[in-house]
């Protein structure tokens, strides 16, 4: 089912959600660090797609078309697309969350639905996971529809928070199930052999680098060593021999120097984008980690709010968003 779907029978079940007048009662807490964690979360996980699909680029132009690692910087970017989509809908409730709690805070009446925001949420994230179609779809559409009555009958906002609260708890364990077929495209054992050979098939055509000449060198240098160690026990000793073995020596490795100069910066191209694949798995664990500290935070707004507490930790949400920075900071270094 498309995404217009999804949201289209997320609102036939929020059909009845008209706004609601939340009472300021109790401490409202302040949800715009929970916003723009959020939203530094979604920012750093659209940056590594961009970050790998440029670097992926760069090679696809030298591999052959019929190839399988032809098709996968577009196979890479559609696979992540749906997350980043994902994100944003992530981060457009948890903007409208705070303000909504700000809208409480300050007295005014009418305030921005949550049942209204709750239904935008369904219907964005669940288009891109295939929410319609999912086993546990039903589940969650008949858990917002229950949410939905909830909110419209409560009075108070952590009352209403506490209401929509099991949509997102089982839209996020779905999300973050969700990330697996993403992790098996970016799977080593999927991907080394493959790379490998997209990295030499670009030194090849842009660089006019040999591989086979340079493996005949070695192989080549090598027998040379055993013609000079042949040389040097030979009995009777002939230097003429010896004298030979070792220009032709002199004379190979002078050959295969020259060949490092593509050598080496392709083996330093295949490493950085052996790291940058690393790097990329790392990222997607943050992710998932990232979403599931988002959704423990909405857990713990209501009851915080009951405990009088003005706000539940951000810390977490927020230093994961950093370390996705740091871990693609760290993949820019030269």
């Amino acid at each position: 089912m498309t995404q217009r779907n999804v949201r289209r029978m997320a609102t036939l079940v929020c059909g009845a959600a008209f706004q609601i007048s939340i009472v300021a009662c109790g401490t409202i807490p302040d949800l715009e660090p929970y916003a723009q964690s959020t939203a530094a979360l979604h920012s750093a996980v659209s940056s590594s797609h961009d970050l790998l699909y440029k670097e992926l680029s760069t090679l696809h132009r030298f591999y052959p078309d019929d190839s399988e690692f032809a098709t996968f910087p577009d196979r890479f970017s559609t696979a992540w697309q749906p997350r980043i989509q994902v994100m944003e809908a992530m981060v457009t409730y948890s903007d409208s969350l705070a303000a909504i709690a700000q809208a409480a805070k300050d007295g005014q009446k009418n305030a921005a639905s949550l049942a209204e925001s709750l239904q935008t949420f369904v219907g964005a994230a669940g288009g891109p996971i295939g929410l319609a179609a999912s086993p546990v779809g039903a589940k969650i559409f008949t858990a917002l529809s229950a949410a939905v009555i909830e909110i419209q009958a409560a009075g108070k906002l952590e009352e209403a928070i506490s209401a929509a609260d099991p949509v997102i708890q089982e839209l996020s364990e779905l999300i973050i199930k969700d990330y697996a077929d993403l992790e098996s495209l970016l799977a080593p054992d999927k991907l080394e052999s493959s790379l490998e050979a997209a990295i030499k098939q670009r030194y090849i055509k842009e660089f006019g680098a040999d591989p086979a000449y340079r493996k005949e060198l070695i192989k080549l240098q090598k027998n040379a060593l055993v013609a000079i160690h042949e040389a040097q026990v030979k009995v009777p000793f002939n230097h003429s021999d010896l004298k030979q073995a070792e220009e032709r020596l002199t004379q190979l490795n002078e050959w295969l120097t020259a060949t490092n100069q593509w050598y080496e910066k392709q083996a330093g191209d295949l490493k950085q984008m052996q790291a940058r694949f690393a790097s990329q798995r790392l990222v997607l664990a943050k992710a998932k980690k990232g979403i599931q500290e988002w959704s423990t935070i909405h857990r713990e707004l209501a009851a915080n709010m009951k405990k009088g507490k003005q706000r539940p930790n951000y810390r977490l949400l927020y230093n994961t968003a950093k370390e996705i920075r740091t871990i693609l900071d760290e993949g820019n270094k030269p």
